[in-house]
């Protein structure tokens, strides 16, 4: 068996001591030069999270808007298509009340704008 004198144990101890001191004092400084590098990348990380946020945000925005315009040219296509019937009779009528004359565009015209009406 071996046997230890207090000087042996006193020994042991303070190197045990010292081992846990200098280990803990390398683990701080360690974590210490880790935590500049470490805290701006999760700020960056959250600043990238939300600025994806935001980018699908205006994304889903302008399929809105898009859909929008869209609708709309449809609208003014049909809104165009009416005024070119309408501005034709107008002005076969307006021909006929000035002159008197053309029937045969008139009864044309009518024709023109009861199927367009019918259409609609």
């Amino acid at each position: 068996m071996i046997q230890l004198d207090i000087s042996t144990v006193e020994l042991i101890a303070g190197l045990v001591i010292t081992i846990g001191g200098a280990t803990a004092i390398i683990v701080k400084a360690v974590k210490r030069a880790f935590k500049p590098i470490t805290e701006p990348m999760h700020k960056i990380e959250k600043e990238v999270e939300r600025q994806a946020e935001c980018l699908d945000n205006d994304k889903k925005r302008l399929d809105r808007l898009e859909e929008a315009l869209t609708a709309m040219a449809t609208d003014l296509d049909e809104i165009k298509d009416t005024q070119v019937v309408m501005l034709g009779s107008i002005f076969v009528m307006l021909q006929h009340m000035a002159t008197g004359n053309n029937t045969g565009e008139m009864t044309g015209e009518l024709k023109k704008l009861t199927e367009f009406l019918a259409q609609k």
